[in-house]
């Protein structure tokens, strides 16, 4: 796809007369946080939809075709963590759309949701973070009867998606285009947005005002495991444990099976539950839901003022949480200052330990 030379050998030029339609299906999924991207990986993903594309335009441009698709991905509109690139590559193929309607050769761009069994994210890990999202992926059959009926009408660029609105737009607030979403849903259904619907996007009084009064009124003991539980509620759908009992307090979290992605989520998901800002290193320094409660317990009652004397503290010394011997392990200020392989180095002695 990604060379004309070798396409035009799959399609010779004295067939492309009888060519009746061309559906552009090919893509690569290499997921990367872009603080680890290199451009090998990144043009990998990018070559079959930008020059896989243009390359059968450019062969098929004489033939009168009955149709022209392109599979696109939700992945240009709501750019899922970890896929610039595919991000990237998908939004080319949403300008190529544009471009071709603006010089009157309209196509059909299918801005696909996850499929199961077959494409990039068939995958079993990535078919349950997407349920966690409340995307079910499409059985093939279903995407295939899905195409035959968008054949069946005049071109147009649209998107697919088998979706949960309530669950999916709960993971990203105060996005302006889901906020139009929530807003057209509830008045579909004839009234006002829900309670967690409308908490989804309100940026005014998002925090838990009770979390806060429990933590101010008992003791650090007790107000850490109101923590542990609260944590422990946002750590398990994370991972995908749906009993949270089988959440292991004391287990760090890659041990139970967090990875670079979900650590972002959980700490994203962290954030908008006690709205507090958290270090991209919270999960190392913390490494465990027991640790890391201990130190948010802290955190709160900083930030929120429900501590007074640790919050005149707090502006000439470092805040301690309740693991000592955790927060003796890791300074804030030494891994600024590490290079990449000094960090490499020190989170696996530390993974090790």
């Amino acid at each position: 796809m990604t060379d004309l030379d070798s396409l035009r050998t799959v399609i010779p030029l004295d067939t492309v007369s009888r060519l009746s339609g061309v559906v552009h299906a090919a893509g690569v999924l290499n997921d990367q946080l872009l603080c680890d991207a290199d451009w090998a990986t990144f043009e990998a993903t990018l070559s079959p939809k930008i020059r896989g594309v243009w390359n059968l335009d450019q062969l098929v441009s004489k033939a009168k075709l009955d149709f022209f698709v392109t599979f696109g991905s939700i992945a240009s509109i709501f750019s899922p963590k970890g896929q610039a690139s595919h991000a990237a590559a998908n939004a080319f193929l949403d300008g190529m759309f544009y471009y071709k309607s603006a010089i009157g050769e309209p196509l059909t761009h299918i801005q696909w949701g996850p499929w199961d069994q077959v494409g990039a994210a068939s995958e079993r890990d990535t078919q349950e973070g997407l349920l966690r999202l409340g995307i079910t992926p499409f059985k093939p059959s279903e995407g295939v009867d899905v195409l035959e009926r968008l054949l069946g009408l005049s071109p147009n660029c649209i998107s697919i998606i088998n979706v949960d609105w309530g669950r999916f737009i709960a993971h990203w607030p105060h996005r302006r285009f889901l906020d139009e979403i929530a807003v057209s849903e509830a008045s579909a259904r004839g009234g006002d947005l829900s309670q967690s619907e409308e908490a989804a996007f309100t940026v005014s009084d998002r925090f838990d005002s009770s979390l806060a009064e429990s933590i101010q009124r008992l003791p650090s003991r007790q107000a850490e495991n109101l923590m542990i539980r609260k944590l422990t509620e946002l750590v398990a759908p994370v991972l995908g444990i749906n009993d949270q009992d089988r959440v292991d307090v004391d287990l760090g979290f890659f041990d139970l099976g967090l990875d670079s992605l979900t650590s972002v989520e959980l700490r994203e998901a962290i954030e908008k539950e006690l709205l507090l800002p958290l270090d991209s290193t919270s999960t190392f320094k913390y490494p465990t839901i027991r640790s890391l409660s201990s130190y948010l317990v802290t955190l709160v009652r900083v930030d929120h003022g429900l501590d007074s004397e640790l919050k005149q503290k707090s502006g000439d010394e470092k805040i301690v949480s309740g693991d000592a011997q955790r927060e003796s392990m890791f300074d804030q200020d030494d891994i600024t200052n590490m290079t990449d392989a000094e960090l490499s180095d020190y989170f696996d002695s530390h993974l090790d330990g």
